[in-house]
């Protein structure tokens, strides 16, 4: 709670002032970064997109890991329905990853708001 004007807190005040502030500070990994370290990572990037472009080292990775999601909600599509149609299970795949990934924000919401 702010005060506008120089009289002194109430009772109960100070504290919800000082837990506020406590709040406000920086976590560790908000903190400022080394310039030196944030500088040699960017040249880092930077040259291995220029050798190998964009995408090209971590893509077999995000390949991989979609084709395992992908295979874990097949699975679970068919076991509520085993007899879909691969019209029909492509289209409840889009919803279902979008359920997955709906569920992960929730849950990384829910964390920031415990924090």
């Amino acid at each position: 709670m702010s005060r506008r004007t120089n009289a002194p807190p109430v009772a109960g005040e100070l504290e919800a002032t000082e837990e506020h502030d406590k709040a406000r500070q920086p976590r560790a990994q908000y903190r400022r970064k080394d310039p030196d370290r944030v500088a040699t990572g960017r040249i880092g990037a930077l040259t291995l997109h220029a050798r190998y472009g964009p995408g090209a080292k971590s893509g077999p990775g995000r390949t991989a890991a979609t084709s395992k999601l992908n295979e874990q909600l097949i699975e679970d599509i068919r076991r509520y329905d085993p007899d879909v149609t691969d019209d029909q299970l492509a289209e409840r795949l889009k919803y279902a990853r979008s359920a997955h990934f709906s569920k992960l924000a929730r849950r990384r919401r829910r964390r920031r708001m415990q924090s």
